[in-house]
């Protein structure tokens, strides 16, 4: 049976959100009778428009130029297109690619983001130091067929999202894209043969934390996937936060995004203040410029072998980084041995992944001890768990930045802060007045 697929769409600066009601539902926790002259949906709105009041600034898109003329098809209720591509990153675009590499037109295609333009994360991401932290030439797609070489053995973030751009261009696909488009509902019914891909990521929305006090916050507040540059100085491709040279500022997290911009918040900032729930287990970065020899392909292959634990491992490591030596990872991923694992052997297969874990673990503490000089904030910055239980980090001047006397870690000990005043955050009996807070969640 063929299908088609009828899609409902709306702008991205107003999303809605859309409640669907079963006939003859219940809609009351009381036996009382509901007496609201508003309708289920216009209740939803309501919701809406209150949350924006508060928290819409924390979700604008800050890099969108309102003057740049639309490009791509105009899209509109139940229009019909024979390939719907949901996201505008990596993802999307190399299966807009291949589409067209099967014999595909691109008039076939039509590409949909919620963003401003090409990039995925990278269109969100430009707080200073963003850059991928598992190697580019494995990371970037399409660099064969491109010819393209990174720049570094770990991108940066305008280099990612300039090269995003790139393959648009060379494909032809900016014509074909709608950006500050959401696909709010998808409807399938027998007619034709059309396709939705849906290749919209996790990272293209914030997640604000559900802090106590955040809506009454008075204090300067963004998200580090919105980055406000007006307020800090630098810019997505220099990270000279000169704005923050007289400024107090905190900020939530010490996940990926937060070990990436400390150092550089912390070069800046006359205090800073980094609030932590659970430390991530950091180890060394070892980026550099990219040299001539590399493969994508081999590479690509000889990566996943080792970090999926299979046996023998390659004779050649073609990578050489910390997830290499980090075997254990296929707890996450999987890899052969998780094949014939029966539901006896779950026990013994558990206990294998922390033999294999149990040396780096080991070792990344250690590196702690040996970076960082005051002893109390080591033990905290100490990562007590699994190595595949938090997404693994590498940096060189993370650690390094706890030693410096104006930049103090917050640890909550796995609480999370507690709430924020009208300039402060507040964690236990202590509140941290700031001019500046920033949502590294």
């Amino acid at each position: 049976m063929s299908t088609s697929v009828g899609t409902a769409f709306s702008s991205a600066s107003s999303p809605v959100l859309t409640a669907l009601v079963a006939e003859g539902a219940n809609l009351s926790s009381s036996s009382a009778p509901c007496v609201s002259t508003m309708s289920p949906e216009q209740v939803q709105q309501k919701y809406v428009e209150e949350r924006d009041k508060r928290f819409k600034h924390l979700t604008n898109d800050p890099w969108l130029d309102p003057h740049s003329p639309a490009k791509g098809p105009r899209l509109t209720t139940g229009a019909r297109v024979k390939i719907l591509v949901l996201g505008a990153g990596y993802g999307g675009l190399l299966f807009a690619v291949r589409l067209l590499e099967a014999g595909f037109k691109a008039e076939d295609i039509c590409i949909v983001d919620s963003a401003g333009g090409f990039g995925g994360t990278w269109y969100w991401n430009r707080y200073p130091g963003a850059m991928c932290d598992v190697e580019s030439y494995i990371y970037i797609p399409l660099l064969e067929e491109t010819g393209y070489m990174p720049a570094h053995k770990y991108a940066y973030g305008p280099e990612l999202r300039k090269y995003a751009e790139m393959l648009a261009e060379k494909w032809r696909l900016e014509g074909r894209t709608v950006f500050r488009t959401v696909a709010n509902e998808i409807r399938w019914d027998d007619v034709g043969k059309d396709f939705v891909i849906a290749e919209s990521g996790l990272l293209n929305y914030p997640k604000v934390p559900l802090v106590p006090g955040l809506d009454a916050f008075k204090s300067h507040c963004f998200h580090t996937s919105r980055w406000d540059h007006r307020y800090t100085g630098g810019s997505p491709v220099d990270p000279a936060l000169t704005n923050l040279k007289n400024k107090r500022v905190g900020i939530i997290g010490t996940g990926a995004t937060a070990v990436k911009a400390v150092p550089h918040l912390a070069k800046w900032a006359k205090e800073l203040y980094v609030f932590q729930r659970t430390p991530s287990a950091v180890d060394t970065g070892g980026n550099r410029p990219t040299d001539a020899e590399w493969w994508q392909k081999q590479r690509r292959e000889n990566f996943s072998a080792f970090v999926s634990n299979v046996s023998p491992p390659p004779s050649i490591d073609m990578v050489a980084d910390g997830w290499i030596i980090m075997p254990s990872f296929n707890a996450l991923v999987g890899g052969p041995a998780a094949a014939q694992v029966t539901l006896e052997k779950v026990a013994a297969y558990v206990a294998s992944l922390h033999a294999l874990d149990f040396p780096r673990s080991e070792r990344i503490r250690a590196r702690v001890d040996e970076i960082v000089k005051e002893k109390t904030t080591a033990e905290s910055l100490k990562a007590w768990y699994p190595g595949w239980c938090k997404r693994p980090c590498f940096h060189d001047e993370y650690l390094q930045s706890f030693n410096l006397p104006h930049v103090t870690l917050v640890d909550t000990d796995g609480r999370g802060v507690d709430r924020l005043t009208d300039h402060g955050v507040v964690v236990g009996d202590s509140e941290y007045d700031l001019d500046l807070l920033i949502l590294g969640t």
